[in-house]
C-alpha cells in the first residue's frame, strides 16, 4: 500500500482552497457597468487622439484646471471596451479581481505558517466584501497594488531582506497614474511596518522590524517614484484638494459612512465583533504592532467612507488571520493521508465547477444590465440635435454617458473636478446640490447658463418644478428619464 507525500497532500489541498476561491470570485463578481465608467472612457478616448489634458475638456465650464488624476485606467478601461466591448470589461473585472483574491490568500498562508482552512475562510470574507465594492473603477487596480505591496512588506518584515522593498517605488509609479486621490495610500500602509520597530514589553508589543533604515528609505523612493506622472506635484496634492469637503462629503453616499442598517453595514459590524473577539481570544502573548496599526487604520477608514472598505478588506483581515491560526492548527500527516482520495476527488469535481461557473456566468451575460439609465434620453437627443448646439443640463448621474455620447453637460459625477480648490474657477458642485435641494431659485441657474435641453430624473423638486414650467416642454419620457427643451422667449 502506497501513500501520498503530505507535503504534496497539503499542496493540494491549498490549490483545492484556491479553487474554490476562484470559482466564488467568479460568481460574485458583479459585471454592471457604473455610471462613472463612460467618463473614464471618455477620458481615455481623448487622451489617446490629443494627449494629456491640463484644461477640463469634457463639460462646458470653459478654462478650468485639471488634473486627469486617473488617465491611466481611463487608457487601458478605453482600450479594452473599443476592443473587446462590455464583455470585455467583465471578463478585465474578474481577472483583476481574482489575482487579488488569491494574494489575499497566499498571504494568509504566510502570515499563518500554511494554515489553509483559516486562510480560505478570511479569502471567502474577502470575496463577499470584494463583491459589494468590485466595479469598473481605477480602484480594482488599486486594491491589487495595495495587495501586492502588503504581501512585499510582509515578507520583508519576516525574512528581513531589503530587496522585497524594491517593488514598491514601482507601484508607486502606477498607483499616482491609475489613481492619483488613492496613491497617498502607498505610503500609508508602509507606517504599520515603520511602527513595528517599537517593542513595548510591558504592554505585551512586540516590534518585528530590525531594519529600520532600509524601510524609511524605500518611503523616500516611493514619494519620488509619485512625481512621475503627467501632472508632477499637483497629482500628489490632489487627494487634499478633493476630499473633506462638505459639498462632496455630504451628498455622495459612497462617501459618508457605513450605516448598519444596509445589508453591507450589517455585514462589515459583524465582521469587526469577530475580529475583536479574535484579538481578545487568540492573541497568544504579544501584539504584532503593525497587524493592531493595519486593522485599526483601515477600520477608521471604513467607518469613514464606503468607498474605503474595499481598503478595510485588503489591510485588517489578513491580521485577523495570524490571530485566528491556531484555533483550527493544520492537519497532521496522518490525517493528510487518509484524506488522500478525498482531496484527489475534490479537485475533479472543482475543475467541472469552476468550468460550469465560467460558463453560466459569461455566456448568459446579458449587456444591457451595462447601459446608463439616460441611454434612451441620451441617445435620442443626439439623433435629434447636434451635440455642439446643444446646452445640455444633467444630474450628477447622467453627465458622464452624455459626455461619452459627444455632448457637453453641466456636471457629471467627477465630484472633485467641480469644486473650485481643483478647477481654480468656481463652486460648481456647491451650486448643484443647492440647485437640487431648492435653496437656489432654479431659473437663476437655468437663465445663468442659458441650457436648450435637460435630462432629469422623473422625480425630484426640479422635475416637479420644470414639468409646470411653461417655458419647457417635455420632448422625451422614458422609465428612468424625461427630457425638456427650452421654448421660451430668447435670453
Amino acid at each position: 500500500m502506497t501513500y501520498s507525500n503530505p507535503a504534496t497532500q497539503g499542496k493540494k489541498i491549498t490549490i483545492i482552497f484556491g479553487v474554490v476561491l476562484s470559482v466564488l470570485v467568479l460568481l460574485t463578481i458583479n459585471p454592471v457597468i457604473d455610471n462613472d465608467f463612460w467618463f473614464l472612457l471618455k477620458g481615455g478616448d481623448y487622451v489617446m487622439a490629443n494627449g494629456i489634458p491640463h484644461t477640463e475638456p469634457f463639460t462646458m465650464h470653459q478654462g478650468w484646471n485639471f488634473v486627469m488624476q486617473q488617465w491611466l485606467s481611463s487608457v487601458i478601461f478605453a482600450l479594452i471596451y473599443n476592443t473587446f466591448g462590455v464583455m470585455g470589461m467583465v471578463v478585465t473585472m474578474s481577472i483583476i479581481s481574482l489575482i487579488t483574491t488569491l494574494i489575499i490568500y497566499k498571504i494568509c498562508l504566510y502570515v499563518t505558517n500554511n494554515n489553509t482552512l483559516i486562510s480560505f475562510i478570511i479569502g471567502c470574507v474577502y470575496v463577499i466584501i470584494n463583491a459589494f465594492s468590485c466595479v469598473t473603477r481605477p480602484k480594482i487596480f488599486t486594491a491589487l497594488i495595495f495587495a501586492v505591496e502588503l504581501y512585499y512588506l510582509e515578507k520583508f518584515i519576516k525574512e528581513q531582506k531589503t530587496r522585497y522593498l524594491i517593488a514598491l517605488p514601482i507601484l508607486s509609479v502606477l498607483e499616482i497614474n491609475l489613481h492619483a486621490s488613492m496613491w497617498w495610500m502607498i505610503i500609508v500602509l508602509m507606517l504599520p511596518y515603520v511602527a513595528d520597530s517599537i517593542s513595548i514589553p510591558k504592554l505585551k508589543v512586540k516590534g518585528e522590524n530590525k531594519k529600520i533604515i532600509p524601510l524609511l528609505l524605500s518611503m523616500v523612493a516611493v514619494f519620488i517614484a509619485g512625481l512621475i506622472n503627467p501632472y508632477g506635484i499637483k497629482a500628489i496634492t490632489y487627494l487634499f484638494r478633493s476630499y473633506g469637503l462638505e459639498e462632496i462629503s455630504g451628498y455622495i453616499s459612497e462617501m459618508q459612512g457605513i450605516n448598519v442598517n444596509d445589508a453591507m453595514g450589517m455585514a462589515m459590524a459583524v465582521i469587526m465583533i469577530i475580529m475583536v473577539f479574535a484579538y481578545i481570544l487568540y492573541r497568544r502573548g504579544t501584539y504584532k504592532i503593525r497587524y493592531f496599526c493595519l486593522t485599526l487604520g483601515t477600520t477608521y477608514l471604513m467607518l469613514s467612507a464606503y468607498r474605503s472598505i474595499f481598503i478595510f478588506a485588503t489591510g485588517a483581515l489578513f491580521p485577523l488571520a495570524y490571530y485566528l491560526k491556531d484555533v483550527y492548527p493544520p492537519e497532521n500527516k496522518k490525517s493528510q493521508e487518509s484524506n488522500r482520495k478525498t482531496v484527489n476527488i475534490l479537485l475533479v469535481v472543482l475543475c467541472i465547477a469552476i468550468v460550469a461557473a465560467v460558463a453560466v456566468k459569461f455566456i448568459k451575460y446579458d449587456d444591457s444590465s451595462a447601459q446608463a439609465k439616460c441611454k434612451g434620453a441620451v441617445e435620442y437627443l443626439k439623433a435629434n440635435n447636434n451635440p455642439d448646439d446643444v446646452v445640455l443640463f444633467t444630474t450628477y448621474e447622467d453627465g458622464g454617458y452624455a459626455e461619452y455620447c459627444g455632448f457637453k453637460p453641466y456636471m457629471d459625477a467627477r465630484a472633485e473636478v467641480f469644486v473650485k480648490k481643483n478647477n481654480g474657477k468656481a463652486d460648481v458642485m456647491k451650486e448643484y446640490n443647492r440647485l437640487e435641494d431648492g435653496d437656489i431659485y432654479y431659473k437663476d441657474i437655468f437663465d445663468k447658463y442659458k441650457f436648450t435641453h435637460a435630462i432629469l430624473y422623473k422625480k425630484g423638486l426640479l422635475y416637479t418644478y420644470i414639468s409646470k414650467d411653461k417655458d419647457y416642454k417635455q420632448v422625451y419620457s422614458d422609465k428612468n428619464r424625461v427630457i425638456y427643451e427650452y421654448v421660451g422667449e430668447n435670453r
